[in-house]
């Protein structure tokens, strides 16, 4: 018997042993385990953390990852992680921490990073922790230094001096992969701005800012509305691509709020904002972005809303890399804080004009910190009443923005006309201008052409809304029209050119939606020979205008809208 109870008590200190083992927290252990005689890499030491400081991790291999799914490295169990958010690699003698597909981010020094060599002694930080990264020696001991840490960036060649349309005239900022000069149109004189991408992350040949960039001009140069800038043109496939705008000669907002502003002027300027966002709204744009750098003034102090690089119209396929939460943190929504792009919509832009009047009318924002500290304050604390700040702001003006500072979307205003009128603002909203191209330059070409020449394919009977292709050689059109039953046109071999083998029965769609004209790859699979707009593959939705060309297989045709 006495045996019985030995075997029995053996057993069970080996199972608790084991227990033990298990369920030692990782921040006790090393990242890797480490092979016999093999020696770490470096070490990553969290150095702050609420539940973690002090905690050491080992990197033996290539490779360490970070997130909250067991299978990485270092599991961190927070809901500001992702399940594969980052990832340290060493490769070419360089240690390189790159976001793998994270919703909140790696930052360093206060900003995002997607990808950048550490050097020893480089800290990061990922959710609430932060990592400071030290490089071991070949005997396992002291840090060896390494190059100054920096963005892995290709440098694109450098701004030309001279356009063929424009002179290029004063350099006027750098920031982020842009630098912006003032420049004079050559054909009209016109006082002009010139946005250049110079530098591109190492990531698909930098293939998300181009992409960014050309929907910044597409998006821009669809809109007219007093007060929202207007974009030119410019040319994305050019070495640097470049955008062409509006020059703004009265600055932006953050120059003027060198502290608290009058109530009239910022009731004006909030009015005029928000008559902008009714108008982009209206049409299924969401900015995005809104912050007082984003905001300026043009020659008459007229407010203006301006770059237009993180907008997206709804109902196109999101696109935003590596799961990134987009705008700025101090001005972002709590939907944007939790980096959910399908949340985030017009009423994202209400809470951001929210922020800016809070700032305008108390002279800070409503949460301050680290920028990881600002997102959590976004989507889990309630700001101080402006009218603690600053007892002069009227009651009603400090409920509208309450109102619009509401975590759930649902509890801000309906639109920005709503909003508007809650603080006071009375002038009548602008219906904008779309820039619609004269029909009888539309219609021209379609009239020279025979009538056994125009091909005609209407979902309905009754047509409201359509459009046309020209075949570039042979001038045949095909016509396009939409009675409100259907949307969506297929673009095949058999509607565009039955004789082209190169293009596919389902090659892509055109369709309306939102005030704009789209082309787009069919939702469900992929055309084999892409299509390619303006010369440029439609890797995502894009803006169609009057004019465009067009490419189907081997078929180039002309888009002309109705």
């Amino acid at each position: 018997m006495s045996d019985l109870i030995l075997v029995i008590a053996i057993v069970l200190i080996i199972a608790v042993a084991i227990i033990i083992i298990v369920a030692r927290p990782r921040n006790e252990v090393a990242a890797t385990p480490r092979p016999i005689n093999q020696p770490a890499k470096a070490e990553i030491v969290c150095v702050a953390s609420p539940t973690r400081k002090g905690a050491r991790y080992a990197m033996i291999g290539d490779k360490c990852t970070f997130g909250r799914d067991s299978d990485n490295s270092i599991v961190l169990d927070d809901i500001l992680i992702s399940r594969h958010h980052a990832a340290i690699e060493f490769g070419a003698g360089l240690f390189t921490l790159t976001d793998t597909n994270s919703m909140n981010g790696v930052w360093m020094q206060g900003r995002r990073v997607y990808q950048q060599q550490l050097a020893n002694g480089a800290q990061f930080d990922i959710g609430p922790h932060t990592f400071a990264f030290l490089v071991a020696s070949s005997a396992g001991s002291q840090p060896t230094p390494l190059p100054i840490s920096g963005p892995v960036m290709q440098k694109l060649v450098e701004v030309p001096t001279n356009l063929e349309d424009y002179e290029l005239q004063q350099f006027i900022t750098e920031g982020g992969q842009a630098k912006v000069y003032m420049a004079r149109s050559r054909r009209d004189g016109r006082q002009v701005v010139i946005k250049f991408l110079v530098a591109l992350p190492m990531d698909s040949d930098g293939q998300y800012f181009r992409e960014k960039f050309r929907q910044q001009m597409m998006i821009g140069m669809s809109i007219r509305h007093p007060h929202c800038v207007r974009i030119y043109g410019g040319q994305i496939d050019a070495n640097p691509p470049y955008i062409v705008e509006e020059y703004l000669a009265g600055g932006t907002l953050r120059r003027r709020m060198q502290g608290v502003l009058p109530l009239q002027e910022s009731v004006r300027i909030l009015g005029q904002l928000l008559d902008g966002l009714a108008y982009l709204h209206n049409r299924g744009i969401v900015h995005r972005d809104l912050s007082p750098e984003n905001i300026m003034f043009d020659s008459q102090n007229q407010a203006r809303l301006i770059d237009f690089g993180l907008a997206r119209v709804a109902g196109a396929r999101q696109r935003t890399q590596m799961g990134m939460v987009v705008g700025k943190a101090r001005y972002m929504s709590a939907e944007q804080a939790k980096g959910d792009p399908s949340k985030i919509q017009s009423p994202s832009d209400l809470y951001s004009i929210g922020v800016i009047a809070y700032e305008m009318l108390t002279g800070r924002v409503p949460f301050e910190g680290n920028d990881l500290e600002i997102l959590t304050q976004h989507m889990q604390h309630r700001p101080l009443s402006p009218r603690q700040i600053n007892p002069g702001i009227p009651q009603k003006v400090s409920d509208a923005i309450m109102c619009a500072l509401e975590k759930d979307p649902e509890r801000r205003f309906r639109d920005a006309r709503e909003m508007a009128t809650a603080f006071g603002y009375g002038v009548p909203f602008s219906a904008g201008d779309m820039d619609q191209v004269s029909s009888s330059s539309k219609n021209s070409q379609a009239a020279q052409m025979p009538a056994s020449q125009q091909i005609s394919y209407m979902p309905g009977a009754q047509m409201q809304t359509g459009a046309r292709l020209v075949n570039v050689r042979t001038n045949a059109v095909i016509q396009i029209a939409f009675n409100g039953q259907s949307n969506r046109v297929l673009l095949g071999r058999e509607i565009v050119n039955p004789s082209d083998d190169r293009m596919s029965r389902r090659h892509g769609q055109i369709y309306f939606q939102n005030g704009f004209w789209w082309v787009s790859e069919q939702p469900d699979q992929r055309s084999r020979n892409g299509i390619f707009h303006n010369g440029a593959p439609v890797l995502e939705p894009h803006v169609l205008r009057s004019g465009d060309d067009l490419r189907l297989g081997d078929t180039a045709v002309k888009f002309f809208s109705s």
